[in-house]
Order: C-alpha cells, then structure tokens, then sequence
C-alpha cells in the first residue's frame, strides 16, 4: 500500500479479504508550508535542536473522542509530526459539548477522520497511521510500532483493550499518559517502563467490569475534588456507562497530557510517573501532586475505594431515566411535542394525549374525569394545567419560529384543544421555551431571602396583563399562613377520599416518577417519609395516626417550616369585580399566563411550589360536588380554614386562580421530581 495514498471518501482504511486493514496517512511536503516558520513561536519555551526532534517524535493516541481528538490537535501545534490513531465512533449531537472536531458538518463522519483532517490543517507533512477499527488484540503490536510515547484517549469504560494497550507498551518501552476529564478538571498519571506499572498501580486483577471502573477512577483522583461541586448525581449512571463531561476538562487533559509527553520526548523537565497522581481542577483553585505509594493496594485505599463503589451504586440506583434521544431530521412538530410534554399537571396526572393531523397541526385530547376532591371547581386545576401545556406547545413552536393558535373543541367532559402552527410566522424565539424541560416543583425549605424588586416586576411581566398579582412576604405574614396550610393538610390527612388519591400518586420506588409524585419530593425528612410510608398503606392506620397527631407533625414538615423558610408568597386572582365561575376558555388563558409566571420564576432563579390548600379548602365548603369532594364531615372544617386564610391575608380565597410558594432553593439538582412519560407513550395518533 502507498503511505503518501489519502483515500477518497475517507481516512478509515482499506477493505482487504480479512476486514478493514490498516492505512497510513500523510501527504507530500507542500511548497508552500514552512514547518519551521508554523511553529517558530513554540521556540524559546523549546530550543530549535527540540523542535525539530518533535517533528521526528511518532506518538500513538487510542480514540478520537472527548479527550483523544484535542491531544491529538493539541500536540500537532506542538509541532509532533507523527502520529498512530485509531477510533471506530461517529460523531452523534450529544458529542458537541465536549469534542473538538463534533461540528454540524461531521454529524455522522468518522471521528478519526475529522480529526485527522483538522490536524493535516495544521500540518499538511504530518505523517499518520489510521486504525480505522479501533485497537484490538491482533493489531496492538502495530498499533504502538515506532512509538515514542503513548497517550491515553479511550473512553472511561473502556477497560480491557486499555489495560493490554499499557501492558504491550511497557513491554515495547513506551511510556504512557492517562488524563481524565474530571468535572471541570483533570486527574493524570504517567507511567514509564522502569516505574510502576498501570496493573501495580490501578489493581484491576481479579474484579469485576463495575469494581475495575471504580479502580480507574479513585486511581485517578484519590481525592475526588471534583465531586465536590457535582450538582447532579442522577446524570452519573454507571450502569448504562455514562456520566457528565465539560470540555474545560478535555481541553486541561489535552494540555497536561502533552506537557508530560513534551518532556518525555525532549529528555528535559521533572516527570512524577506513578505512584505519584495530579490532579488539577480550577473550578476549586486546587492543583494536588501526591503519592499513592501501593496505588489502589494501601489499606486506607481499598477502604475509601468500598466506600466510592458503595456511593457509585447509590448512584446508579438513583440514576435518572434516560430519555429519548432526537435524531437530526426530526420532523419539527415531533421537537415541539417532546418539549411541550413537560407541562406541569396536578398529581403528575399527565390528562392528554396528543393526535397528530398534520405535520402543522395536532389535536390534544384531555381528560377531566377525575373523581377525587382535588378536581374541585368541576376540574378547574385540569383546565389550568391544559392552559399551560398551550403555553409549552406555544413556547416550543417559538424556537423553531412557528407561530401558534388554538380553538377549543370537544365536550365539557372530554374536550380536545385544536392547535394549529404557521411555519411561515416566523416568530421570535421566547427564551422561556428554553427552559420547558428545566421547570420544576420544589417542596421543600429555601433559604430566607426576600424577593428583590426584579423578581417581582419580571414575575409582573410574565404573568401579563388582567389578573391581579399580590405578595405575601413578611415573616409573619408567612408564619400565620403557613399555620393555615398545615390545618388544610391535617383535613386532607382525615379525608378518605383523599388518602385513596395519596396511595395512588405517591411513588415510593422511584426518585423520578413518569408517572406520580416521588415520595422525597414531597418535603417530609427520611424518617416522616418511612412513617408515612407505613400509615398510608392502609386507611384505618392513616385514620388512627390522624387523631394521634400525625396530621400535625405532617403539617410542620410539609407547610409550617417551607412556608416560613421562602421568599415570599404569589397570589394571583381575578380581575377587580369579575364573578361567578370561569368559563373553559377563561381557564386555559389563565393557565397560559400562569404557565409564563411560573417558568420566568425558574429562568431567574427562584424556586417554585404551587400552595393551594386554601383555594381548596374554600371550594369544599361552597358545595362541591358531594360524590367527588371532601365528605360531609370535614367541610365545616375546610370552610373554617378558608375563613382563617381570608382572616390571614385578606384575600377572599373564591378569588384566586393560583398561589405559590417562591424563593431560592437549598436543593440539589438531582433531587427528586416528578418527569414524563415519554412522547410515545402520549400519541395516540
């Protein structure tokens, strides 16, 4: 085969009786490339005599990906002029946050190939050796064949062929570099042929796939600095082998990497090869240089190392559920709804399901049978949630520039929202659609910081024009209310009725429920959730806890310390003299506008909880409906509780639309929370 041959097509390799084969790529020096003058500005940190022994250096990279395509770049500007590299991936979108050559015109290209096409860019002598397939056992020997250094680029998983691509190069005299992308910040070890080896060091002999990847990484970074800012552990599945990465660390890897296979190469700089581990992440300021004298093998080690596979397994068992994945060339209508379907409804209850006509136009079915009491004011919460899920079909028409409009179709009991986009509206896009799938429910405390003027005016803006908007801020504002919800929970603690719609929505399996609200969602601590967990099983022990005073304790958690612990309270109710019920179309418009309010809150910041008990309270005693509100004999009770709330604020509760609790959360993003079906689950074509 010609080493100067570039195949047309592509960079991979050539097809032989056996399977791929290997090519070499370079090209012939052009006249008018001048390797001296494109890297002249690397000398004084090296001197010409180094320069020009890089350009001879042949350094092996295995995989083009997150860390392996910038080592690649990166040494290529350090004037390296050889090069092994081998990768069988293609480029997929969810490659864009981190991978140096992941570009909307490689979607679906080999990575080896785009990579080493940037890097013929930047030097068009450079001579490289494409492995097309990937390194593998009959072509390891090839694969590290001339090499001066070895750099890792293997993705974190990828064990077996890392640990024979280590032990074949301190067979050949080759030392090798592994840096990872830790969070915003890397961890890396060299190893020489006259040091410690990678099995001394990381001890993968013997354990399984799960307890070899653990190994890896506390090998890594003993010190773990970067889960210390780690802000969403359901993202870590270390049983689907995926995990969050930036390309600040893949950059850092890049750099450190050929820092040390600088040195390597020219024979000149301190190199700490293991057992020494750095470890260096600038989110924290902190750059770590340390000996691990027995790597993973120290009793202090091992013993940190159980705990971490103890904490990775809590991880994986809490791993959020991963979601669909859109292929580039969806249809536009298909993105729209998969957004849309983050609408938020009462209990999770999910009440459409989505019909498409065209691929402008869909139907949304809705269901407002629900016979319980929280469908109070003939399902007037439903009609609301249905309001906002126009609002999200509304904002996700806007990022792709549809216009949107709406009519209002179907029956009282099963009515279906007719929506209809213009492709050619070309719209704005409004940033709130941005934030469709990040909106949130918050239960539990915040911190007691007021509400600034911004907040309050944006809040204003969002919710938009013909509804009143009042806050309840001061702190006793809050505490005498927060008294008042805890009332309204304890009548809902008594209610039959209620404790049947409790069993069903609670998820007690399940930290993100499609389908309910997850039990550590609901704001109790640990030990109120296994007691409810108990009580809830069956109604006479939910009924004897009751009057042992299980109501009261459950109000403390779930109102008296959240509501005092808030920014404030928004009350959002009818226009100045407008009476009697609200008509469907009425309450759609209003859920529109709650549904901005609400993801505006979420846009700067603020958490956000809706607080209905009073609302509620005040439609059992004004006659519900017998058969689907609270029993005869807790509606006086309920009625003492509105007039306590209208006492409290001075607000009549027959006027509010909507009530929530904001303010700035102490949670961690991978808290429990209710998500989606998914959109397949929704059609109903």
């Amino acid at each position: 085969m010609d080493a100067m041959q570039q195949r047309e097509g592509g960079l991979g390799g050539e097809q032989g009786e056996d399977g791929p084969v290997t090519t070499a790529v370079s090209t012939l020096p052009t006249a008018w490339f001048d390797y001296d003058l494109a890297f002249s500005r690397n000398i004084g940190w090296l001197s010409e005599l180094e320069q020009q022994r890089l350009r001879e250096k042949r350094v092996a990279i295995a995989g083009m990906g997150g860390v392996g395509g910038v080592h690649m770049l990166t040494l290529a500007r350090l004037g390296v002029g050889r090069f092994n590299v081998s990768d069988m991936d293609r480029f997929e979108l969810g490659n864009f946050n981190r991978q140096v050559a992941a570009f909307q015109h490689t979607l679906g290209q080999p990575k080896v190939d785009s990579v080493v096409r940037m890097a013929n860019e930047i030097n068009p002598e450079l001579d490289v050796k494409v492995f097309a397939q990937g390194v593998n056992e009959d072509n390891l020997e090839e694969f590290l064949e001339g090499v001066d250094v070895y750099i890792d680029g293997l993705d974190f998983f990828v064990l077996d062929i890392r640990r024979k691509l280590f032990a074949m190069a301190r067979k050949k005299g080759i030392p090798c570099i592994t840096a990872g992308p830790l969070g915003m910040g890397t961890g890396y070890i060299v190893f020489t042929p006259d040091g410690m080896s990678m099995e001394e060091y990381f001890r993968f002999e013997g354990k399984t796939p799960h307890q070899q990847a653990i190994n890896f990484l506390m090998g890594l970074t003993p010190s773990l600095l970067h889960l210390r800012y780690l802000k969403d552990g359901s993202r870590v599945d270390m049983a689907n082998k995926k995990g969050p990465s930036t390309a600040i660390a893949c950059q850092l890897c890049a750099g450190v990497a050929a820092g040390e296979a600088v040195k390597l190469m020219i024979g000149r700089g301190p190199v700490k090869a293991a057992p020494y581990y750095h470890h260096f992440d600038p989110y924290l300021n902190r750059f770590l240089i340390r000996k691990l004298r027995w790597g993973n093998d120290g009793p202090i080690q091992r013993l940190k190392t159980a705990m971490v596979a103890w904490i990775a397994g809590s991880f994986s068992k809490g791993a959020r559920p991963r979601e669909i994945e859109l292929e580039p060339g969806t249809p536009v209508l298909t993105r729209i709804l998969e957004a849309a379907r983050w609408a938020p409804s009462p209990d999770n209850s999910q009440p459409w399901r989505f019909e498409r006509v065209s691929e402008t136009q869909v139907r949304v079915h809705v269901d407002l049978e629900r016979n319980n009491p929280y469908s109070y004011r003939d399902s007037e919460p439903l009609w609301f949630s249905s309001g906002m899920m126009l609002q999200a079909l509304r904002l996700a028409g806007s990022l792709h520039g549809w216009g949107m409009n709406w009519t209002l179709e179907g029956t009282p009991a099963a009515p279906v929202l007719n929506v209809m986009f213009d492709p050619d509206a070309g719209v704005p896009v409004d940033v709130l659609g941005y934030y469709l799938k990040a909106r949130t429910v918050d239960r539990r405390a915040y911190r007691m910081r007021p509400l600034t003027m911004a907040d309050k005016e944006a809040l204003a803006k969002a919710l938009g024009p013909g509804l009143r908007l009042d806050w309840i801020e001061s702190f006793g504002e809050r505490w005498r209310l927060s008294w008042v919800n805890a009332k309204a929970t304890g009548i809902r603690l008594r209610s039959e009725r209620c404790h049947r719609v409790h069993q069903e929505v609670i998820d007690w399996d399940n930290r993100f429920s499609r389908t309910g609200m997850p039990a550590g969602a609901l704001g109790m601590d640990p030990l109120g959730q296994r007691v409810m967990k108990v009580v809830l099983a069956d109604w006479k022990r939910m009924k004897l806890s009751s009057a042992l005073g299980a109501g009261l304790y459950a109000g403390v958690e779930m109102d008296v310390i959240p509501s005092v612990c808030s920014g404030g309270f928004a009350v959002i109710r009818r226009p100045v003299g407008e009476t009697g019920p609200l008509t469907p179309l009425d309450r759609l418009r209003v859920g529109e506008q709650v549904m901005r309010f609400w993801i505006e809150a979420n846009r700067r910041g603020l958490s956000f909880q809706p607080s209905l008990a009073a609302v509620f309270c005040s439609s059992q005693s004004r006659g519900e409906d017998p058969q689907r509100g609270l029993e005869p004999s807790l509606r006086d009770q309920a009625a003492a509780v509105a007039q306590d709330y209208a006492r409290v604020t001075g607000f009549d509760p027959s006027e509010i639309v909507f009530q929530a609790r904001l303010g700035v959360s102490r949670a961690k993003a991978d808290a429990p929370r209710s998500i989606r079906k998914q959109l397949m689950d929704l059609i109903n074509d």
